[in-house]
């Protein structure tokens, strides 16, 4: 972990690609929802969902982590802002990804045989 006084922490989690078969909270068609955790040792963090809505800010305490459960998923960007005094200090953002396009594997000197 790292300490108060050393550089600013913000660690937001989980990944941010689900479907209907990687979430265990599916609500109809309401969609999927999904806890979201965000590890800090900042004074405050706020969560952007990808509709570019604030889910608010939550007051963080040293060595340990805000959460806000069941957030509508949506493909895009989630992000977290940390603050400090009031100022945005750090950001942390998960991102939806493309569709796979590849996967090449090979041995290089023995490694993988």
């Amino acid at each position: 972990w790292t300490a108060a006084s050393d550089a600013h922490v913000l660690h937001l989690l989980p990944h941010w690609n689900w479907d209907s078969h990687t979430t265990s909270r599916c609500v109809g068609s309401c969609g999927h929802f999904v806890d979201v955790w965000a590890y800090s040792n900042l004074e405050e963090v706020e969560l952007i969902h990808p509709n570019g809505t604030s889910l608010g800010r939550r007051k963080a305490t040293q060595c340990s982590h805000v959460e806000w459960p069941s957030v509508a998923y949506m493909p895009g960007e989630l992000s977290a802002r940390g603050y400090v005094g009031g100022k945005v200090v750090k950001t942390s953002v998960v991102r939806t990804t493309g569709s796979p396009v590849a996967l090449r594997m090979g041995i290089i000197d023995g490694v993988g045989a």
